[in-house]
């Protein structure tokens, strides 16, 4: 709408026509790639939305006061007006309203930090990373948990695990019961940051690397019993982390009897599996032996953990060496694997649909989770 109205403004002679409006589309075309490069490199990561909002408003509000004030006065007290109205829309963010402790922008997502009653909630994207027990600061995740449990079970003896994917900070402590070493590699820097502050991560206890974990296996030369891909935050799927070159990658890394965890979101049945048997079919291209496990027994949709190695393992039925909260503990119990048989696709750099496949269970996760948190979660800004 503006931009033929600014080339009826700057046309005086019709001859002129074509060159003002070329000229006008080039200071768009421009203004545009600035824009984008200053939203997605600057202001996204160091701003909150509302106040960058709010910034544009008055960034385009001024320049209409400023001509209205030198060409058309008649307009000074409309354009004012505007102006007035968007600083009276403004208001300062107040960390403790409504529970909310913290609110950060990345280059990878929004994190929030909220309390309701006596649980602490954290949020990427608005869905939920990790909680923890206010009172017992214990953690209420389900997934790291059973993740370390599958692992135990898979291979007691370990000493070295590489967690790609830090989420609340749930999953090192896990290992470290029985002795295990790991390696966290996280690209968020600001979630290890929330982590230290709002869920009592010790950074000096575990050793964390700022990095893409496909760009650190690639460049490590170290190797690990344990190597555990839980990227995947929402509905986000980092596809590379997802391709038959980057299971090669991990089996490298992996010792010769060493096991791949994998926490994966998606439906389990009928052709909405496909994400999930495909991501199967791809693990098995490298490591022959899969397994998977929902979190949730009898969802159709939900986490899934999927264990892997290169040779058959049966899962040991023994007392764990750690502990969880009471609320946790009813929900180890996993059963049976789930049936994964079906129509797949191996997975390559070259052709990886998985994010466009995946987009009607991710649908219907968020539409559970919406349901589950409380509305003071989904409400606070």
């Amino acid at each position: 709408m503006l931009s033929p109205f600014a080339v009826r403004l700057r046309t005086q002679y019709l001859t002129s026509l074509g060159s003002t409006a070329g000229r006008l589309y080039a200071i768009s075309t421009a203004g545009s790639l600035v824009g984008t490069l200053l939203a997605g490199f600057y202001l996204l990561p160091l701003f909150r939305v509302s106040t960058i909002f709010l910034g544009c408003s008055v960034a385009l509000t001024i320049p209409a006061l400023v001509y209205q004030t030198t060409r058309h006065r008649r307009g000074l007290a409309l354009a004012a007006s505007a102006l007035v109205l968007t600083a009276a829309s403004w208001r300062p963010a107040t960390e403790t309203r409504g529970g909310l402790r913290h609110v950060s922008e990345s280059h990878f997502g929004q994190i929030k930090v909220l309390d309701s009653g006596k649980t602490r909630y954290m949020l990427v994207n608005g869905a939920t990373q990790t909680l923890l027990d206010l009172e017992t600061r214990a953690s209420l995740a389900i997934y790291p948990p059973l993740l370390a449990k599958l692992a135990y079970q898979a291979k007691s003896d370990g000493k070295s695990a590489l967690v790609i994917g830090l989420g609340g900070g749930a999953l090192p402590p896990l290992f470290a019961s029985w002795g295990v070493e790991s390696v966290v590699v996280e690209i968020d820097p600001e979630v290890v940051t929330v982590d230290e502050d709002y869920f009592d991560f010790d950074t000096s206890a575990t050793e964390v690397v700022i990095a893409d974990g496909r760009q650190y296996l690639a460049a490590t030369d170290r190797s690990f019993d344990y190597i555990v891909l839980d990227a995947f935050a929402g509905e986000v799927i980092p596809a590379h982390l997802l391709s038959t070159q980057m299971i090669d990658l991990v089996q490298q890394r992996l010792r010769p009897d060493g096991v791949l965890l994998v926490n994966f979101g998606g439906c389990r049945k009928g052709d909405d599996a496909l994400p999930l048997r495909s991501l199967v079919k791809t693990v098995r291209h490298w490591l022959p032996w899969v397994e998977v496990y929902g979190t949730v027994r009898g969802d159709a949709c939900g986490s899934n953990l999927v264990v892997a190695s290169r040779e058959p393992r049966s899962l040991a039925d023994m007392p764990l060496p750690f502990d969880v909260a009471p609320r946790v503990q009813p929900r180890l119990d996993m059963g049976e694997p789930l049936d994964v048989d079906g129509p797949a696709l191996l997975v390559t750099d070259d052709y990886n649909p998985l994010e466009l496949w995946a987009v009607h269970g991710q649908e219907v996760w968020r539409e559970g989770l919406l349901e589950t948190l409380p509305p003071s979660i989904l409400l606070a800004e």
